[in-house]
């Protein structure tokens, strides 16, 4: 996932949680300020994003099966490298 420079994911309870404090206050129409301090309040995530778990018990998977004289730990390393590349640019998604 490549999350553009100025952009932020924001989670969906956070979003939740933050207009129903700005209904709870009364205030029916967040202003701009209001949307932009809850932005800012939200979590930041650090690139990549993927599922490192998964991503061993693939390249364990995929060594197994190769058979190559290949020490794991050298053939995690690629496989790492791919897999972190791949999240950045976006295409496991």
């Amino acid at each position: 996932m490549n999350i553009p420079k100025g952009y932020k994911l924001v989670p969906v309870e956070l979003l939740e949680r933050s207009v129903q404090a700005i209904v709870n206050t009364s205030q029916m129409h967040p202003t701009l300020g209001d949307l932009r301090e809850f932005i800012a309040n939200a979590p930041a995530y650090s690139q990549p994003i993927y599922d490192e778990a998964k991503e061993l018990e693939s390249c364990r998977s995929s060594w197994e099966k190769t058979g190559v004289g290949v020490v794991f730990a050298d053939y995690w390393q690629g496989w790492l490298a791919c897999a972190q590349s791949r999240a950045k640019a976006g295409e496991d998604e």
